[in-house]
């Protein structure tokens, strides 16, 4: 039996969400596919969203999802698992197959699936993400503010030296030390160290270290913040190669990124930016092939909270022209 339906929107994070919101309030029938897989899933809050700073994300998506059902539960229905296969079919419905079987036909289709990030192989990496590690200062950062020491972990897009001495700057703002590691790339310590010389003029004390670094490991802030404990109050143990140890109050990385959903993406040959990214027109978002929008993470590498809402919405709005235009037989703004 195959189920139809006027959009399948893939993701239930804040840009599938915001997307099923537009959609649902032009009283178009809408399909949301959640796999329950999400970027931020480590995050105990987020951050720079107003009226939801400083909230867990787990309760942003539960109150969206209530909104979503309690007003439109008419044209909104949320189906907690994965699409594992889409193909545009011969009676040109957009087809997908769920993780139990099942097949979907929707006219449109916005895939609003985020991203994956892609830890470096240092061990200890992954178990202090986005406890001691924070890719954006944005997105965390203020919460902490008088660490006594912060380090950028200059590895992948972060070696690049304007990057990792933006990122100085950043870090400067929460804290009066920074020291730069470039985890044995000695050739960027000494560019580093030669910017510092002659380009720039730090309020704050920068450093630099160019030790490998061979572990990292989680300490417990809380502890250490709650007896005082000043000298030991950072969240991230840095052992070096050459067995020497440091301890900073976070560590500031943005790994790299790959595409969820990235097999579906192929099925339907859509187009890819220099930068992983699904490329999309503006202003509402609509791929390389007519009738496929996309949101979030997956669209841009500006990867926040705030900006899915808002390209979420765009998407749904995009896709609701369409249908729009097509059920009276006129010619579509998108």
């Amino acid at each position: 039996m195959n189920f139809i339906t006027s959009v399948l929107v893939i993701g239930g994070g804040p840009a599938g969400l915001s997307a099923a919101l537009a959609l649902g309030r032009q009283l178009h029938h809408t399909v949301l596919f959640d796999s329950g897989i999400y970027r931020n899933a480590a995050a105990d809050n987020m951050h720079n969203f107003v009226s939801w700073d400083h909230e867990p994300p787990t309760y942003f998506r539960a109150k969206a999802r209530e909104n979503l059902v309690s007003r439109y539960s008419e044209f909104i229905r949320i189906e907690n698992t994965c699409v594992t296969s889409l193909k545009k079919n011969a009676e040109n419905f957009f087809e997908a197959q769920d993780a139990n079987g099942r097949v979907w036909l929707g006219k449109k289709v916005i895939l609003a699936m985020g991203s994956t990030d892609l830890f470096p192989d240092t061990i200890g990496y992954q178990d202090c993400w986005a406890y001691g590690i924070f890719h954006c200062l944005y997105c965390h950062g203020f919460e902490e503010l008088g660490s006594k020491s912060v380090g950028i972990l200059a590895i992948d897009a972060c070696a690049v030296p304007e990057i990792a001495l933006h990122l100085t700057q950043m870090a400067g703002q929460l804290t009066n030390i920074v020291t730069i590691y470039t985890n044995g790339n000695h050739a960027l310590a000494e560019t580093l160290s030669a910017k510092l010389e002659t380009e720039a003029s730090f309020k704050i004390s920068v450093r630099i270290n160019s030790t490998h670094i061979v572990r990292l490991t989680k300490t417990d802030a809380e502890v250490a913040r709650a007896t005082k404990n000043v000298d030991n109050s950072g969240r991230v143990n840095i052992h070096f190669e050459d067995g020497t140890t440091a301890i900073e109050g976070f560590l500031v990385h943005s790994p790299k990124t790959k595409l969820s959903g990235m097999h579906l993406i192929e099925q339907l040959g859509l187009e890819v930016s220099g930068l992983g990214d699904l490329s999309t027109s503006l202003p509402f978002l609509q791929t390389s092939l007519h009738g496929v929008f996309a949101a979030g993470d997956c669209m841009t590498s500006m990867k926040s909270v705030a900006s899915a809402v808002s390209n979420g919405c765009l998407a749904g709005v995009g896709a609701g022209f369409q249908l729009n235009a097509e059920k009276h037989g006129t010619k579509s703004m998108v």
